[in-house]
């Protein structure tokens, strides 16, 4: 219901939105770059850095062929989801080899 309401207030309630230039949008993509390394770093783990680029990389590349853009669409997903399968199925492996392996 509140999806609803919040869809309507959309339509009818003019919201204002900022559009940044080239430059800028590689200034907020750098900040952003750094934010996510600098987590990364703190938690000494790749998963925020793996998660993410599999997220925007197969779509920022399938931008960029000549598909159709649904097919665009369902392969972004595909590779998205699939690599992320394969890094928690790979992650899981490691996991228990580390608890197997005498210490």
């Amino acid at each position: 219901m509140l999806f609803l309401g919040l869809n309507f207030l959309d339509k009818v309630i003019h919201t204002p939105t900022v559009h940044f230039n080239n430059t800028g949008s590689l200034i907020v993509g750098g900040i952003t770059l750094l934010f996510i390394i600098g987590v990364s770093l703190w938690a000494k783990t790749w998963i925020l850095i793996i998660i993410t680029a599999l997220l925007t990389l197969p779509d920022y590349f399938l931008n960029l062929t000549s598909l159709q853009h649904e097919t665009q669409l369902i392969l972004s997903m595909i590779i998205s989801f699939g690599g992320i399968a394969i890094y928690l199925w790979i992650m899981s492996k490691l996991e228990k080899v580390s608890e197997n392996s005498p210490q």
